[in-house]
């Protein structure tokens, strides 16, 4: 199966900020203070324009169960139950959220890779999910 890379939210939005500071060095010799503004706006923009999908996890059940997401989207993970859980791959080597603690909002589980990806948790093998990365 594909690869996966486990990142905050916010370490995906970082590569957008770097080239908008490269790209307040380029242009004409105008008003710098303008671009800046100008060009930090639209960093704010593009960053609140990053979709993220929610697998929420409540009543030992993931929901929704099967998720379909373009590449590269974040994944956040709400457990709504009072104990641990985990998406964790099936694959050997695949992905794994880590323990998402009762009533907590985990990191992002990012693929980079397209492909079907089942899931269980493994404090509690029956629940399980499907995650279908699209190209």
């Amino acid at each position: 199966m594909g690869r996966s890379t486990r990142l905050k939210v916010g370490a995906a939005l970082s590569p957008l900020a770097v080239i908008a500071v490269l790209l307040v060095g380029c242009g004409d010799s105008g008003d710098s203070a303008d671009r800046t503004t100008s060009n930090a706006a639209n960093v704010a923009a593009e960053e609140k324009a990053v979709k993220t999908t929610t697998v929420t996890i409540e009543d030992f059940a993931y929901k929704p169960p099967r998720i379909a997401i373009p590449k590269e989207t974040p994944i956040t993970v709400i457990n709504r139950d009072s104990t641990r859980h985990t998406l964790t791959s099936l694959e050997p080597g695949g992905f794994d959220s880590g323990s998402v603690h009762g009533g907590a909002k985990d990191s992002a589980v990012v693929y980079v890779e397209p492909g079907t990806y089942p899931y269980y948790c493994v404090f509690h093998p029956s629940m399980r999910g499907v995650v279908v990365v699209e190209k």
